[in-house]
């Protein structure tokens, strides 16, 4: 299933390969990461730290989740935290008024087991991470899908 999920978002990704690497290998050799999506692997202490050339990348973050559904906040969300205590508010812009149960569940599980997730999403300003996926315990969770609605009034 996880495999059939990357190979999707593969070729919904404009049949780019997907890359993964540290800002710093990133800005010293640009070039190099041409005609493919590249996903920057970043800890929450060097986003809280400097996150303007972050900015509108698409980035990869571990750590420890305090679910937050939707309060204090438009759309659902939930903030990502690591053992020192910096922290990232992480949303999903298509879940507005209900999010999907699959991220639900996954996060309040992480949550009170105490373990760790990965945030996969668009670094915006003011540090919030607009989602594509997360993953947990090596499931692939794409927070981008809205299940389809059943209308109980005809």
């Amino acid at each position: 299933m996880k495999k059939f999920i990357l190979l999707i978002f593969i070729l919904l990704s404009g049949c780019y390969p997907v890359v993964e690497t540290s800002l710093n290998n990133y800005l010293q050799n640009p070039e190099a990461y041409k005609e493919k999506k590249v996903i920057i692997v970043a800890s929450i202490k060097d986003v809280c730290k400097n996150s303007d050339p972050l900015i509108g990348k698409e980035i990869k973050l571990e750590g420890f989740v305090k679910y937050i559904g939707f309060r204090c906040y438009p759309y659902w969300n939930f903030i990502l935290m690591d053992k020192e205590g910096n922290s990232i508010k992480c949303y999903e812009r298509e879940y507005r008024v209900e999010a999907w149960i699959i991220p639900i569940m996954a996060l309040k599980e992480a949550e009170k087991r105490k373990e760790m997730i990965i945030a996969v999403g668009k670094l915006e300003k003011k540090g919030l991470l607009e989602l594509d996926w997360i993953e947990y315990r090596g499931e692939i969770i794409d927070t981008d899908y809205k299940p389809p609605s059943v209308s109980l009034f005809f």
